[in-house]
């Protein structure tokens, strides 16, 4: 219904106004649907409000269309109402005042004028609006958006287009079989869907190595905390009921993507980064097993000049593109920076375990696996703005001071 009316206001945008100076403008739009309960007529405009009303079977609504068609619809000092009609199902009236009626409005105080040329344009994303330019949104993290309902659909992915790319599926099978393919940076998904229902799909998602570390958020209706705790134990990183404030969504979205910038310092000093409080957890447990065992493999290799992401990902039994997929989706790093932080994180240690004067630069560059030591001395300074043997000095330095 939502969608109707929005395509019918942006027709009547592409007319000459003055058509309409001598009255106001009635618009009607009618389904073939069950209709609703008389009592409900008021409430289907309410946000999110969500009908029991089923007579003609599985009925699922979103509580969204009607509101914001009302919203629309009276920013342009109209109004709107509904009725069920005789014959079944439900008509919808907009009435809008003529441009007559919208000039002595504007005699008698009120100075904003209505105008409808801008809904023909409202699909037009404006860099000087959203802070985004089409290249940063061509560099955005991927949203996956699963819903089945299509003003939902279209809705969101209004709200999240600004900011982040956006991928949609109608359902929660469609939602697996495209997160497989598009491997996005994190899922939004609803749950009371057909053929797989959003739970369904979450634990299918959670199950399957190469997207056991896409994080999701499950947006329902369902506000039990039964509900909500069946969404956590299947490994939803957060659940929001609806209603939910849009700001709370894009602030969730972007809180857990930069909880796993965080990731990769912790793997490196060995510590593990996971908050189990509600809405908080960043790796499942089949992550956590997948990064030690990478951990292991590179220390135990990292002597090894010839050590490369081939024989990592072939010692975690994973393709070579699954396994740089999902490390990168995890830890924000490629593999080959992964193995050279953790070189290079090694030759500190044992710098900082030996004095300045026994230390041979070449010789630690060579046991972490570097077979050129300008090369590593060059990687040295980037991470840590020293030098190894500024580095050593600076040490022995410190050592001499605290001597005095």
């Amino acid at each position: 219904m939502y969608l109707a009316l929005k395509h019918v206001l942006k027709y009547f945008a592409l007319l000459n106004p003055t058509m309409y100076a001598n009255g106001d403008i009635i618009i009607e739009v009618t389904d073939q649907g069950t209709g609703v309960s008389p009592a409900e007529l008021q409430d289907i405009f309410e946000l999110y409000y969500e009908s029991d009303h089923a007579r003609g079977g599985q009925l699922k609504g979103t509580g969204i269309g009607l509101a914001l068609s009302k919203e629309l619809v009276e920013l342009h000092h109209g109004s709107i109402a509904a009725k069920n009609n005789a014959t079944g199902g439900l008509s919808v009236s907009v009435k809008l005042p003529g441009v007559s009626t919208i000039h002595n409005e504007a005699i008698h105080g009120i100075t904003e004028v209505p105008s409808f040329a801008h809904l023909a344009h409202e699909d037009t994303v404006n860099e000087e609006h959203t802070g985004h330019s089409v290249d940063d949104i061509a560099h955005a993290p991927l949203v996956l958006l699963v819903e089945d309902n299509m003003d939902m659909r279209e809705f969101l992915k209004e709200q999240l287009s600004s900011t982040y790319r956006v991928e949609l599926a109608e359902n929660g099978e469609e939602g697996f079989k495209k997160a497989l393919h598009v491997k996005p940076d994190i899922v939004l998904s609803d749950i009371m869907m057909p053929k797989m229902d959003g739970i369904q799909m979450l634990d299918k998602l959670k199950s399957d190595v190469s997207t056991s570390h896409i994080p999701v958020i499950l947006l329902s209706a369902k506000s039990a905390i039964e509900s909500q705790i069946e969404g956590i134990k299947y490994g939803a990183d957060y659940y929001i009921t609806k209603p939910f404030n849009n700001e709370f969504l894009l602030a969730a979205i972007a809180n857990i993507l930069g909880q796993r910038k965080k990731l990769a310092e912790g793997l490196i000093n060995h510590r593990k980064i996971i908050d189990l409080s509600p809405g908080e957890v960043v790796i499942t447990s089949k992550d956590e097993i997948f990064l030690k065992n990478v951990i292991k493999i590179v220390e135990e290799k990292m002597a090894d000049a010839d050590f490369n992401i081939d024989t990592v990902a072939e010692m975690v039994n994973m393709g070579r593109t699954s396994f740089f997929n999902k490390f990168k989706s995890l830890t924000q790093m490629a593999p080959v920076e992964f193995v050279r932080e953790i070189r290079l994180k090694r030759a500190k240690q044992y710098f900082d375990a030996g004095s300045a004067g026994s230390v041979n630069i070449a010789e630690i560059a060579y046991m972490v696996g570097f077979n050129n030591a300008k090369y590593f001395s060059t990687c040295f300074k980037a991470k840590y703005n020293l030098s190894p043997s500024d580095y050593l000095k600076s040490k022995e330095a410190a050592a001499t001071d605290d001597i005095s």
